[in-house]
């Protein structure tokens, strides 16, 4: 039987238990200390070469991975580079990105989406993505100054949604124009069978005079007769100064309210800058020239000194020096 060298014992005593009964006496020999350090410094040589083996091994591990997930990255990016690139090609280049349909939403009667759509017939073509929405806005109200606002929004690819407001309605007009006299040998239209298409006229917050084929828009609204010596007005053209009109219906309100009076009708004089409000009794002039107060004023102090008993036609406020009456 072959037993183990005492070098082979020595390597094993630092990591073998100690055993339960003592050795025999042949094979319990002493251990020289230099034999003990040796194995010892073997040992921790070892344990040392293996943990830089390990070491070397997470740093190898470490530089792969690092370089595998830095080339993931890179190529991430030139791919979603790529993409976007493309995308921006075909936005830019593609004609499907381009005005094919233009959608009007309206909000009052009076919105014509044919004539809105034949305004807006240039942007037809135009490249969605840069088509300001302040383009198309200047280009309705260029063309309809009674609109209020326009709001623009984009639904991509290729459509254009435009949602029309128009400016509320104040009165209705009627409009006296000069008798036109017929040409020797013409018909008359009521004569001739031709069907007229009527339209009916109203004046908006700004002033401007429209037009509508609907008589039921005005119902509630004030009636104001227009009286211009001259041609009829155009439509979507400033008719009525906004400060004429406010200070019209303050008159009106300071007639009915302070002196009990009530309004008829309302005639205004656009050429003279003048209207006029007729109460059951009696009419009574009014200008722009002068502030409303003072021909209040002079209004009072004329029913305090002349009272209207006197008057069948008019009241003739205009002047400031004195009161004409009729």
């Amino acid at each position: 039987m072959k037993f183990p060298s005492p070098e082979r014992i020595a390597y094993h005593i630092p990591m073998l238990l100690r055993p339960n009964r003592p050795l025999p006496r042949r094979f319990n020999r002493r251990v020289r200390p230099e034999t003990r350090a040796f194995v010892e410094r073997r040992h921790k040589r070892k344990h040392r070469l293996r943990r830089e083996q390990w070491q070397r091994y997470v740093r190898r591990s470490h530089r792969f991975f690092a370089s595998a997930a830095y080339a993931v990255r890179k190529w991430a990016l030139i791919l979603v580079a790529g993409i976007l690139l493309l995308m921006v090609g075909l936005v830019i280049f593609s004609p499907l990105v381009r005005v094919q349909e233009i959608t009007v939403q309206r909000s009052d009667p009076r919105v014509d989406i044919e004539d809105v759509q034949r305004i807006l017939a240039p942007m037809f073509g135009r490249h969605l993505l840069f088509l300001p929405a302040h383009e198309v806005r200047n280009l309705l109200l260029a063309e309809r100054p009674d609109i209020e606002n326009v709001d623009v929004s984009k639904v991509y690819p290729w459509r254009l949604f435009v949602s029309v407001e128009m400016q509320p309605l104040i009165a209705r007009l009627e409009i006296d124009a000069p008798q036109e006299t017929p040409e020797e040998g013409a018909v008359p239209v009521a004569e001739s069978g031709a069907i007229v298409d009527q339209s009916y006229d109203y004046l908006t917050t700004n002033g401007i005079y429209v037009t509508s084929p609907s008589k039921d828009l005005g119902m509630q609204l004030p009636l104001i007769r227009i009286v211009d010596w001259g041609g009829r007005p155009l439509p979507l053209t400033h008719l009525l100064p906004p400060d004429m009109f406010m200070m019209m219906d303050n008159a009106e309100r300071a007639l009915t309210s302070e002196f009990g009076h009530e309004i008829l009708s309302r005639e205004i004089h656009l050429r003279a800058r003048e209207f006029h409000l007729e109460t059951p009794q009696f009419t009574l002039w009014f200008d722009t020239a002068s502030p409303l107060d003072a021909q209040l004023k002079r209004y009072r102090v004329f029913l305090q000194t002349v009272g209207v008993a006197d008057v069948k036609e008019y009241i003739d406020l205009r002047i400031a020096s004195r009161v004409v009456y009729r």
